[in-house]
């Protein structure tokens, strides 16, 4: 399934929108990336019991970071791509669901890739 809407949002600036970027740079402190999935396709009634989430790393280092994709589950979905802002943003709920250790690599496509498991 493909996000319906999907966008940065970074406290270097905080009233700046990013929806119409097509990749963005991701850090736990300061920048993050917020994605709404449809889920009206679902049977009513559904219990989800886990969800996977692929990212690929296409380019970049953790300067002194620790280089992994953490995962955060959103419950509110009342923003919109192209007005979502570091100043604006929802809050996430809870602890980190999910984390992946995303490295950039030159040698193959699945070093690239990382994949965050949410269960529960």
């Amino acid at each position: 399934m493909e996000p319906v809407a999907d966008s940065q949002v970074t406290s270097s600036a905080p009233d700046t929108n990013y929806g119409q970027y097509s990749a963005w740079e991701v850090n736990r402190q300061y920048s993050h990336v917020y994605m709404r999935f449809d889920l009206s396709l679902l049977p009513p009634n559904i219990r989800v019991r886990s969800v996977r989430l692929s990212v690929t790393a296409n380019t970049g280092v953790a300067h002194r970071g620790d280089g992994n994709a953490y995962t955060t589950y959103v419950p509110d979905d009342d923003w919109h791509e192209r007005t979502i802002t570091w100043n604006n943003k929802p809050a996430g709920a809870g602890d980190t669901r999910g984390e992946r250790n995303l490295w950039y690599s030159d040698t193959t496509e699945a070093e690239k890739m990382g994949v965050n498991s949410i269960d529960g």
